[in-house]
């Protein structure tokens, strides 16, 4: 019989926050890698369906499609996914800080 690995959590640091093992990168999730958003989306899910409960993308994965695509997938789920990204990561065609722009902006507010 073949035992499935175990996703199990640990605490996030000194957080105290229990996330899974292993986490699912969303750099792939967008026009480059998998442009087809269902497919994304059953990524996402069968990730979450697996006990993965750590997800990770970025402004700059597939120029903020990324987490588009992330936000949308797990809108039903959100209460069950620690989502970390990161900002300033766009390319220099859209601006090196656009992300980082953002966020100051609204932390001015």
């Amino acid at each position: 019989m073949r035992q499935e690995p175990s996703c199990a959590g640990h605490v996030l640091g000194g957080t105290g926050v229990r996330v899974s093992k292993l986490g699912l990168g969303a750099l792939m999730l967008g026009p480059y890698g998998n442009d087809d958003r269902g497919a994304c989306r059953r990524i996402i899910h069968s990730a979450l369906d697996a006990g993965i409960d750590l997800i990770d993308t970025a402004d700059g994965y597939s120029d903020g499609e990324s987490e588009s695509i992330v936000g949308d997938a797990i809108a039903d789920r959100r209460d069950r996914v620690f989502l970390t990204t990161k900002v300033g990561m766009r390319q220099p065609a859209v601006g090196p800080d656009a992300g980082l722009r953002e966020v100051t902006a609204g932390a001015a507010t």
